[in-house]
């Protein structure tokens, strides 16, 4: 004999909610089957359940192990018969709108009879014990009707009523310890406030010394910069000897042996008879450094392209000229780039005419949008501790680095003062150096 089991079935199934989402009328299984595409499109695979179909298997007492969820309105489906002999369309289709395959069979195979007879047991003894639950529960409510009668609710209870349940040295003892709560609560925020306060005090009070030092240390630069300016300007300004040489005759391998100053060059164009005079624009520091780095980038090529068509001995000292040139076209070129970065920070940071160090501070902190101070920190050589946790721009200080300083390059020496030193040296050698018998055999030559 077999037994009917409840099961539980959706209200909405898959089939609904793709039709109330749009989707497309498409039956799976006919397609697989070969099916034209107009029955292939007339339906569905998945309906809405059968509920009379599915009251009529569990009155049958079909074993149905597992929930049937759906119908179907598929024509291969409903002509389909189960293999499962405990199924209620084995051998025969009994209810074609609960038709499925193979394995999606809601009866217990062969091999599930034992669970799904456990299954059975179990829920019967659940609708025992909850009947016997209920029937107890029903006498004991009786029982107590028939015993207490209608009982009144209770009263209000008034405050002498309070005041007589509640002990009143256990509510002082509670008010005062919610008091002390509420008093430690206020000092650990007054002291977290004075603690943040004075943390901010102190950043302030640091930036402030580290600004000072910093006035100090650019004004001493900048003297010291003023007396290398003037001194080389004293030399500049020094008139040149040409009678130098240890032999104390003339070197007319200078290009101006009598050191006068070369007039400044004039641009003439001219037309027939027409001589028309156009003056240069004045140039700056940069101006001339680029000058004479070009100058001698130039000069340098020249005596490489001149190495190349003599012989080792004769190149030599080219090769020296060619790597004088090259040390003293980088450093040329590190004073320009020293001129331009602190041309670019003035442009950005530098002073107004007749402005104060506090002038400018309140200047950048309006400019920045910041305290007009610079970040102690940064005064320091540090890293700031409030941009390394919280990022970059959280600093509420200054963040401007120093002025940079120019590394100014060493001034060439004049023709006649170099031409000098090498016959003083040449001099020297000859004295002190060992003796050589192909350059005695050149002299006398």
């Amino acid at each position: 004999m077999q037994f009917a089991t409840p099961t539980t079935c959706q209200p909405v199934s898959t089939s609904q909610i793709a039709a109330l989402a749009g989707q497309p009328t498409w039956c799976k299984v006919c397609e697989h089957y070969g099916n034209d595409e107009a029955t292939c499109a007339s339906h569905r695979t998945k309906t809405a359940t059968d509920e009379s179909a599915v009251a009529a298997v569990h009155d049958a007492g079909y074993m149905v192990i597992r929930p049937i969820t759906g119908s179907t309105e598929c024509p291969v489906l409903q002509q389909t018969v189960c293999p499962n002999r405990n199924c209620f369309n084995f051998g025969e289709v009994r209810f074609p709108t609960l038709g499925h395959s193979r394995g999606y069979c809601p009866c217990a195979w062969d091999q599930e009879i034992p669970a799904w007879q456990a299954q059975q047991a179990h829920l019967a003894q659940q609708a025992a014990q909850q009947e016997q639950l209920a029937a107890q529960q029903a006498q004991y409510m009786a029982w107590f009707q028939t015993q207490q009668g209608f009982v009144p609710p209770p009263p209000p209870m008034t405050q002498e009523m309070v005041d007589s349940h509640f002990d009143p040295d256990q509510i002082e003892v509670e008010n005062f310890l919610e008091e002390r709560d509420e008093n430690s609560l206020f000092q650990a925020q007054d002291e977290f406030a004075h603690a943040v306060a004075e943390d901010d005090w102190l950043d302030t009070q640091e930036s402030i010394a580290a600004a000072e030092e910093y006035l100090v240390e650019r004004a001493l630069a900048e003297a010291i910069v003023r007396k290398a300016q003037e001194e080389a300007r004293v030399v500049e300004e020094t008139p040149k000897k040409c009678w130098d040489s240890d032999d104390e005759e003339m070197d007319y391998e200078e290009e101006n042996i009598f050191g006068d100053e070369v007039p400044a060059l004039i641009r003439t164009e001219s037309n027939l008879s027409l001589d028309v005079q156009v003056e240069e624009a004045p140039l700056n520091e940069m101006s001339l450094l680029q000058s004479q780095i070009d100058q001698a980038v130039e000069e340098r090529a020249a005596l490489k392209s001149s190495v190349s068509s003599q012989d080792g001995w004769t190149s030599m000292p080219t090769q020296k000229k060619i790597r004088d040139l090259t040390k003293n076209i980088d450093i040329l070129q590190r004073e320009l780039n020293d001129r331009m970065d602190q041309e670019r920070w003035d442009q950005s940071y530098g002073y107004l005419e007749d402005e104060t160090q506090e002038d400018w501070l309140i200047r950048m902190g309006q400019q920045e949008g910041k305290i007009p101070c610079i970040c102690s920190f940064l005064a320091e050589g540090r890293e700031c501790r409030h941009e390394r946790n919280h990022g970059a721009g959280a600093c509420k200080f200054l963040h401007i680095s120093q002025r940079p300083e120019i590394r100014l390059a060493s001034r060439s020496i004049s023709p006649s003062t170099r031409c000098a030193e090498a016959v003083a040296a040449s001099k020297q050698d000859k004295k002190t150096a060992p003796v050589n018998a192909f350059a005695l055999l050149a002299d006398e030559e």
